[in-house]
């Protein structure tokens, strides 16, 4: 493929008009035919790099994310809703939360392989422009000719979708080119124009290492390169490189707390899916240019270390808020199956989402009159138990007319009673059921104490580890969240030594653990239903009291070295003197 992308031919009418327009980028492959350039893909969509042009020029490049072609009704409900928070987080730019710069509603289009994007014909060769329909009991949009009657559905377009990418679906171009394309958009939808960002939290590792490299390894002059004030020369000039390097870290995880207070304090948004893959990093170099116009690599290296941790090269924008809930807690994220399924997510999910639904094996008494139920022993004595908020779940109901709300639990003589919200099954005897846990607060508290603890170790390996530990914490001897009463645990000493920088790492993982385990006088959050922005404020306040410590750490190294240096210089200096006074004695 070519390096460098080109932009999509868009005919007048077929440009995403708003105020401004978008041009998908497309780039050269190896055979001469265009693709478009795809920068991510999740579960409900995908996200195209695109320039937004206005006046006819360039203005900035751009992220566009559209629902999958396969995407069902459903997904575009979740969709929609995304949207409508998104329009709610674009109002502020202060906060480390992506922007969104754009909502507009484009038609069903296409790239083909010579690079023109188009609405697709009838495949059929009607002349007719394709429309979206839907179908009274079908899950999927179509496409459809009012002419002939020819249809696509979603559902089968990853198996036919290649009809729309040949003449007669299109008359752009003739030869081999116009045998090939690719989908943008299957129907017509809303898409979403966001700032773009390129850069995962996944890549933070790399990335900084290719900064320091740089720092290390500047282009500069031979003579000046001769003068060795670049090479770090001694030990002081490492250790203050790992001090610059952890205050960076701390700088990003101050970022990501904030953002969780203001998701929780002032928006009553829970993101419910923070993992690495939502937090992108922007790069200072990535809107800075190619040249040093700041001359920073002709200052000693030491004064270059000290701008790193004072002026942090790095910053983070949380993504994707598909899945979020604002104010109250739906249970719409329990029916993907495969949220949590994906390797790199689990150490980043709580207890409660791991276990979002459990099976109740002992039969359900419901009390006559009285919207209440004996809780079964088995589950009142399982780890995660049963909360106010959950769910009890007849599992043959599959338009959930029969879920019912926890309100409370109360102990009785007889046992424990749940007191419920709802209309339980009609034949309560011959259901199934199952407990539904909805995540709130809680949830998002946990991800971040793990997300911290990756950007500290840059593996998610160790993050899982940090995960076992955290259950061995919760569910075995319940000890206090202490470096007195974990300093000599085999365990803790490992998860705090996969810290690479060996400074503050006692108060780096005794934080990240206040974050995840639950119910100790240390912990930010007592159990998995606490509602309300308190225990990610406290995050906040305490994240930034450790990069306030490290930052102030940093900055005392020159002076200390100083000391040193006065010291040494003085110490020839008192020894002669001392001298010169014992031989006038």
């Amino acid at each position: 493929m070519s390096a460098a992308p080109i932009s999509a031919r868009l005919t007048q009418s077929l440009s995403i008009q708003a105020s401004v327009s978008y041009d998908i980028l497309a780039q050269t492959q190896s055979d001469g035919t265009s693709v478009p350039v795809l920068i991510g893909s999740g579960k409900f969509a995908k996200v195209y790099k695109a320039w937004q042009r206005s006046a006819r020029r360039n203005v900035r490049p751009v992220a566009i994310k559209i629902l999958h072609d396969h995407a069902t009704l459903a997904d575009e409900r979740l969709f929609k809703q995304e949207i409508d928070l998104l329009k709610e987080l674009t109002t502020v730019r202060s906060v480390n939360v992506i922007r969104t710069l754009d909502i507009v509603r484009v038609p069903p289009l296409a790239m083909c392989g010579c690079g023109v994007v188009y609405h697709p014909l009838c495949p059929r060769g009607c002349g007719q422009l394709l429309q979206r329909v839907e179908r009274q009991g079908h899950d999927y949009p179509l496409l459809s000719c009012s002419r002939c009657g020819y249809e696509l559905s979603a559902e089968d377009v990853e198996q036919r979708g290649v009809e729309l990418l040949r003449p007669p679906a299109k008359s752009c171009c003739q030869g081999p080119k116009s045998q090939r394309g690719s989908l943008l958009s299957f129907v017509d939808r809303e898409v979403v124009v966001m700032e773009l960002v390129e850069h995962g939290l996944t890549d933070l590792p790399q990335l900084s290492r290719q900064a320091m490299d740089r720092m290390l390894s500047p282009q500069v002059p031979e003579v000046a390169r001769a003068s060795a004030r670049h090479v770090p020369t001694d030990k002081l000039d490492a250790r203050l490189a790992q001090k610059a390097a952890l205050a960076e870290k701390l700088h990003l995880m101050v970022q990501l707390a904030d953002s969780l207070a203001w998701l929780h304090g002032e928006k009553r948004i829970i993101h419910k899916d923070l993992a690495p893959d939502n937090v992108m990093v922007v790069a200072r170099s990535d809107t800075d240019g190619v040249n040093d116009w700041r001359g920073e690599s002709s200052v000693t290296l030491r004064e270059q270390l000290l701008q790193v941790a004072a002026f942090p090269r790095f910053s983070v924008k949380v993504i994707d808020f598909g899945l979020a809930d604002k104010d109250e807690l739906s249970r719409s994220w329990y029916e993907e199956q495969d949220v949590v399924a994906a390797a790199f997510k689990l150490p980043y999910t709580s207890p409660e989402a791991r276990r979002r639904k459990e099976r109740v094996s002992e039969p359900i008494q419901f009390l006559p009159g009285d919207s209440s139920f004996v809780v079964p022993p088995g589950l009142l004595s399982s780890y995660l138990s049963l909360s106010p908020g959950d769910l009890l779940t007849d599992v043959g109901d599959s338009r959930h007319d029969h879920d019912l709300e926890i309100l409370r639990v109360e102990q009785t003589p007889s046992g424990a009673v749940a007191h419920f919200r709802g209309e339980p099954p009609p034949l309560p005897t011959g259901s199934k059921f199952e407990v539904v846990r909805r995540l709130g607060e809680a949830h998002d508290v946990y991800a971040m104490g793990a997300l911290f603890y990756f950007i500290l170790t840059g593996k998610h390996e160790e993050v899982d580890r940090l995960g076992s530990l955290v259950n061995l914490l919760q569910e075995g001897e319940r000890r206090e969240l202490t470096l007195g009463s974990l300093g000599s645990d085999q365990y803790y000493r490992a998860r705090r030594d996969a810290i690479p920088e060996p400074f503050f790492r006692d108060e780096l993982l005794l934080l990240c653990l206040r974050a995840m385990v639950r119910g100790r006088p240390q912990s930010l959050v007592q159990n998995r239903i606490d509602r309300g922005p308190e225990a990610a404020q406290a995050l906040l306040r305490e994240t930034r009291q450790l990069y306030r410590a490290v930052l102030e750490d940093v900055m005392s190294e020159p002076l200390g070295q100083k000391v040193r240096q006065g010291l040494m210089f003085a110490t020839p200096v008192l020894l002669g003197l001392l001298a010169l006074a014992l031989r006038g004695c």
